[in-house]
């Protein structure tokens, strides 16, 4: 069975916002990708949470992207996210 790995930034987020993502992507069976940790990172240009999520199941990549723009776009922060289809 496919499993598809997804890494997240929200952008000028806090823990409120990370949970409602966590919350939302864990409804759509995303579960936290083992020994991924929250990462916050500081820049004179951004501050952003980076979290990582695995989904797997037969299904298209592009309904994955899609389970995660939704989640993502809950939180009303700006975001960036990939998705890569991990080999078997």
């Amino acid at each position: 069975m496919p499993i598809f790995s997804t890494s997240i930034q929200l952008h000028n987020a806090d823990e409120n916002d990370l949970l409602l993502l966590d919350n939302e992507l864990k409804q759509g069976l995303f579960t936290t990708e083992r020994g991924s940790t929250v990462q916050k990172v500081k820049s004179h240009l951004d501050n952003f949470i980076k979290v990582r999520y695995l989904r797997e199941g037969n299904l298209l990549i592009q309904d994955v992207i899609d389970s995660v723009w939704q989640a993502a776009r809950k939180t009303g922060k700006k975001f960036t996210f990939s998705v890569v289809r991990k080999r078997n």
